[in-house]
């Protein structure tokens, strides 16, 4: 598999986004509580 690296575009905004939030909610989810998941993602909206 070959990648590309290149740097964002603003076309790009939502699909970041929605990464850095599925990694909040799913993956920092398994080191803390519900509670601090929450905040974090508040905080980002």
């Amino acid at each position: 598999m070959k990648y590309i690296i290149r740097k964002a575009e603003p076309k790009d905004a939502f699909g970041i986004y929605t990464a850095h939030m599925k990694s909040i909610q799913e993956v920092c989810s398994r080191d803390h509580s519900s509670e601090e998941v929450d905040a974090w993602v508040l905080v980002e909206k």
